[in-house]
């Protein structure tokens, strides 16, 4: 699980929620595209909010280890003691908006932080609808994400959490996708395990050409959708991914439940972190393993090359040793 689908963000929202009217009292960094933000909630105490990379979430607890870097020093310059507003996704992009207000000596400013949740992943602080923090300054064509620029969002083609029928069932006959699970997984901005569920569970065969699509099908692949979309959070891990629900498309004896979705977003995270530094040398390994056998197999081919014929090599080299002669030249 490298990153977030639009449709793991619609289940991350009702989580996030919790926050709103919490203030930030504190941000750590861990990397330049690392850093969780400590909210004090009233009843609740101090709440962490994370985001690495494609990923955002509610964790429990802080990680050690922590260093002082430009983009959180900023960060707490202009966020500390600022109330959460309002938490919502962009449309159905891969993006989470962070509404916030702070008093100032003279009035109360709204600020916006920006999550987006897309390679090359980036965390955005607006002011005025003006860039004044950035992780990264990013040039798109459409669009700048650099310092002092109006922010500008990315053009929302397809939302597929509010699409109907009809719509859905024009965009198929559209689309040059060479399946219907890539057009969905793709153009819908799905990802590939919500888009294959989405088409187990409507009965579409997701090996099925856009083209081919009827009206039926689209009508189906809707209600799967708005069913899926009020169905409640019932988290779990398998196969190295982080799910809202039960899959059917996973087998679910595999599954490990987790209280929430966050949980298992961070189970996982945690599991790569730990995995992935050997995962370099386990890859050399196994590339120097296939030479090996290939240098092998090659040395068997010519070994048995040379037993089958070995009447014939023998003859030809008696020749070869009858044919040759010693030259000596004296050298006065």
């Amino acid at each position: 699980m490298k990153e977030l689908s639009s449709f793991d963000l619609f289940f991350l929202e009702r989580e996030l929620k919790q926050l709103i009217g919490g203030k930030i009292d504190n941000i750590y960094q861990y990397s330049k595209k690392h850093l969780i933000f400590q909210i004090f909630i009233t009843g609740k105490g101090k709440v962490l909010l994370e985001w690495n990379n494609g990923f955002i979430f509610i964790k429990d607890k802080k990680e050690k280890n922590n260093v002082e870097m430009h983009l959180s020093k900023q960060l707490k310059k202009v966020l500390d003691q600022s109330r959460i507003q309002k938490i919502y996704q962009k449309n159905s992009e891969r993006i989470i908006v962070i509404e916030l207000l702070k008093k100032t000596k003279e009035k109360y400013e709204t600020y916006y932080l920006v999550f987006e949740l897309f390679k090359p992943f980036n965390l955005i602080f607006l002011s005025n609808d003006i860039i004044k923090i950035v992780a990264e300054s990013v040039i798109y064509p459409k669009r700048k994400v650099i310092l002092k620029e109006k922010y500008i969002f990315p053009e929302s083609v397809n939302n597929f959490l509010e699409i109907k029928a009809k719509g859905l069932f024009e965009k198929t006959q559209e689309s040059e996708m060479r399946t219907i699970a890539t057009f969905m997984a793709i153009e819908m901005n799905l990802g590939g395990k919500f888009a294959e569920e989405i088409l187990a569970r409507a009965l579409v065969d997701k090996n099925k050409k856009p083209s081919d699509i009827t009206s039926n099908d689209a009508e189906n692949i809707v209600l799967i959708k708005n069913e899926l979309k009020s169905i409640k959070i019932n988290a779990c891990i398998n196969d190295n991914n982080a799910f809202p629900f039960q899959f059917i498309t996973f087998d679910q004896s595999e599954n490990i439940k987790k209280q929430n979705f966050s949980e298992a977003i961070d189970a996982i995270i945690l599991k790569e972190i730990i995995v992935n530094p050997y995962e370099g040398i386990i890859e050399k390994q196994k590339k120097v393993i296939e030479e090996l056998k290939k240098e092998i197999e090659l040395n068997k081919q010519i070994g048995d090359l040379i037993y089958t014929n070995y009447t014939l090599i023998k003859t030809e080299l008696e020749k070869n040793k009858k044919k040759s002669k010693q030259i000596s030249i004296d050298v006065e």
